[in-house]
């Protein structure tokens, strides 16, 4: 049965946070306050903060070190030149990790990014490992995820960049992969944001191309139940576990390797920025600010006025986005009418095509079962395994 587009029947907003229900199902308590307030409480008990002293921290770090022993590199970092992963490199450094940078290169890389990824890994003489995917086929994958309406248009960059990390990490027997995801600071997205399988993306590639996908590295549930119970790699948010602020941050990694703010979430990314600043909110209501701002406030950094008022303000400027379009346009090869009569196609969803939906919630549940066993001590949050 198809899901049909979630439209809200009556406006609702939480009383603790932005999150409101004008793209996204919305659950509230009998105080208003929304599930997604209630689970940042809950993943905030599972995830203590400690300093970077603390037990947690220190027992994560040792135990990198300890699989990594006599190895030339002890995990896996995925960089993309944005403030969190290039905060938890130094970081790595800073506590004597060896790791291995992993970029996945999608063609869209801005300047910013490619000058901050490059004078931070010089001046901590860290290893680089760049994959670049052939751009006619991405290019393809993303014009069919376009054109399919579908709000995970990201995703095959997502999906790429996460198959990519496990299969750089088995191919040299590592068995750590690092990544600079924090819920305190990213905040937490509505499930109607974001599908993410394999099977859609094959599915969805292969109902607008004729051509085979060939470089693009996607991640199947077999191979990721391999990567995870026969190779035995970790996936570990290391930031979850720290007092963490992006702010104090961009002012390290400044004064330190004079890495350049790219002035928004994801925007070190041109494609992302775009998706972000214009496809996201115009297109499907989804505007990233409420996610990110909810999360400011529940770390009592900005208060819910304050926010309310921001989210008046444009995303971006008109002339700012013109240019992005435009330039985005240009490389996909489409005119700007053409684009706007694909941006103008009715809304649908995963359940239009065909997915691995009822294989992954049958493997979550084993895995959540399986993970519960003495045997394999950790927790899972939010479908990826940390320590």
């Amino acid at each position: 049965m198809q899901k049909p587009t979630y439209i809200a029947n009556e406006y609702k907003i939480c009383s603790k946070c932005v999150m409101d229900n004008v793209s996204n199902e919305l659950e509230t308590d009998e105080k208003g306050v929304c599930e997604f307030c209630k689970l940042f409480e809950q993943w905030e008990r599972e995830h203590p903060i400690t300093t970077q002293d603390g037990s947690k921290f220190s027992e994560i770090i040792q135990k990198i070190k300890g699989k990594g022993k006599g190895r030339k590199y002890d995990c896996i970092l995925g960089i993309s030149g944005g403030t969190d992963s290039m905060y938890l490199l130094y970081l790595l450094v800073k506590h004597g990790i060896k790791p291995l940078a992993v970029h996945f290169d999608n063609g869209w890389n801005s300047t910013v990014a490619v000058k901050n990824m490059k004078v931070t890994l010089e001046k901590l003489s860290i290893d680089l490992y760049t994959y670049v995917v052939d751009w006619n086929e991405f290019r393809n994958l993303q014009l069919a995820f376009l054109k399919a309406s579908v709000a995970e248009v990201e995703l095959p960059t997502d999906m790429g960049y996460f198959a990519l990390l496990y299969r750089v990490a088995s191919e040299r027997n590592i068995r750590f992969i690092l990544s600079g995801d924090s819920f305190r600071t990213e905040g937490i997205l509505p499930k109607e944001w974001l599908f993410a399988d394999s099977k859609y993306i094959q599915s969805v590639y292969n109902f607008y191309s004729k051509n085979p996908l060939k470089s693009f590295p996607n991640l199947t549930p077999i191979r990721y139940l391999y990567y995870i119970f026969i190779k035995r790699i970790k996936h570990v948010q290391l930031l979850n576990h720290i007092h963490y602020n992006k702010e104090e941050a961009k002012i390290l990694l400044t004064k330190e390797f004079g890495w350049i703010d790219y002035s928004g979430h994801h925007y070190e990314n041109i494609y992302s920025r775009f998706f972000m600043s214009y496809i996201a909110p115009v297109k499907f209501k989804m505007d990233r600010r409420k996610v990110n701002y909810s999360a400011k406030i529940r770390l009592g950094l900005m208060n819910r006025d304050e926010a309310l008022n921001l989210l008046n303000k444009e995303i971006r400027s008109e002339d700012a986005i013109r240019e992005d379009k435009m330039y985005i346009c240009r490389k996909l090869e489409i005119s700007p009418t053409e684009f706007d009569e694909i941006l103008n196609l009715p809304i649908k969803s995963y359940n239009n095509f065909n997915t691995n939906f009822f294989i992954k919630q049958l493997i979550s549940k084993l895995v959540h079962k399986i993970y519960t066993f003495p045997l394999f001590p950790k927790k899972l949050l939010r479908g990826k395994f940390t320590i």
